[in-house]
């Protein structure tokens, strides 16, 4: 479970690279994805796009950006998402939050406090301790379902329907 919360943890941070297949050239692929992003369909979201390449930036901090890639019959839009902004902040906020709960429970004890606050406050900082993992699964969740969300619209686009 170590290595799980740990890959985790690093998919917070870490750029994740991706490559979506295109069945059109790049200059009417551009327009396919500027119509995407007129009708709305990428919510929260802008969409800036060129002969050369793709940005898109979500409300929620999220990055793509890619340039396209190919010759002939092949086009390839390759690029990476890029981790939000905040991220870093919110893990750091995190660690120093329970700094100061780790803090505040040795005080209680080596300041002869009451004993019903030395209890509240191991007990708190003790679950606080417990519930840190599941809160970086669950931002790290959260950021794969929107990078999810994200290339199925691209793909929607930028493939062929076959009907």
């Amino acid at each position: 479970m170590a290595s799980e919360m740990r890959r985790a943890a690093q998919a917070l941070v870490e750029p994740h690279p991706h490559t979506i297949k295109s069945d059109y050239p790049p200059r009417e692929a551009s327009e396919r994805l500027d119509r995407l992003s007129a009708n709305g369909t990428l919510q929260d979201g802008t969409l800036e796009t060129s002969a050369d390449g793709v940005v898109i930036r979500t409300a929620k901090g999220d990055h793509f950006v890619g340039k396209w890639k190919g010759s002939g019959e092949e086009h390839v839009l390759e690029g990476e998402f890029l981790p939000p902004p905040g991220t870093q902040r919110v893990l750091k906020g995190f660690a120093l939050g329970l700094t100061l709960l780790v803090a505040a429970t040795g005080w209680a004890f080596l300041g002869g406090q009451e004993t019903s606050l030395k209890v509240s406050a191991s007990l708190f900082t003790l679950f606080a301790i417990l519930a840190f993992p599941y809160v970086i699964l669950g931002l790290s969740s959260q950021r794969s379902g929107r990078e999810a969300a994200i290339v199925r619209t691209l793909q929607r686009a930028l493939e062929r329907q076959i009907r």
